[in-house]
């Protein structure tokens, strides 16, 4: 049985515990509160990393998740000129500064020359071109001839001196002629009432090949 010393007047008594078991829980609990105390510590010490470490992987994935997202988008292939497919959109210039567009056409035939003002065989080919497409005119018919990289003042000035009937238009970024894939001038293509390309000619074009050409798009 558990006991104590008492000192009283220079004697020592021993007394012993009448309630062991007692003092014996109290130790046991202080034990135990301390090392559960000391064990959650530690259980918080090694959890709070963890957190972190979780919060920072949902992180990661977020941002590859939007990363893909932008890719994919930017990445997606850019509708070029393809026979036999739907013809790429494309905003152009007037002389006047206003937007054409290739949907203003819906319906009809179409006929589009890039050329360019140092080109020598555009120049000269361009009043041909004008001839030949005035017999197709109350056809549904119409024809423009995008410029690519030349200013509008001298766009202006060729259109004036070849006093053509068909729209000049200006491509000062050259976007439109990327996206025909223009490798040479003057380039034509040939597109359906249904805004189907349907032909593309590098060079100058005779009349034969022209009224051929047109007259599969009628």
């Amino acid at each position: 049985m558990p006991s104590r010393l008492l000192k009283n007047s220079g004697c020592s008594k021993i007394v012993r515990s009448s309630h062991p078991q007692r003092a014996l829980r109290r130790r046991s609990s202080a034990t135990l509160h301390k090392g559960a105390f000391e064990d959650g510590g530690e259980m918080a010490v090694f959890q709070q990393p963890a957190r972190i470490m979780r919060r920072a992987a949902s992180l990661l994935l977020l941002v590859m998740l939007l990363v893909c997202a932008v890719l994919s988008a930017g990445c997606q292939k850019e509708q070029t000129w393809q026979v036999g497919a739907k013809a790429p959109q494309i905003s152009v210039l007037d002389l006047n500064d206003a937007t054409v567009k290739l949907s203003d056409f819906q319906g009809k035939a179409l006929v589009v020359r890039f050329w360019t003002t140092g080109c020598k065989a555009c120049v000269e080919g361009m009043p041909a071109l004008d001839r030949y497409s005035k017999r197709y005119a109350d056809r549904g018919l119409v024809v423009i001839a995008v410029n690519m990289g030349s200013s509008k003042e001298m766009v202006e000035a060729f259109a004036k001196k070849l006093k053509l009937s068909y729209p000049v238009l200006c491509d000062p970024a050259q976007i439109a002629s990327k996206k025909y894939n223009v490798k040479s001038v003057p380039t034509t293509f040939f597109i359906d009432r249904g805004s189907i390309a349907r032909k593309m000619i590098v060079g100058e074009l005779t009349e034969e090949v022209f009224d051929k050409t047109v007259r599969e798009l009628l």
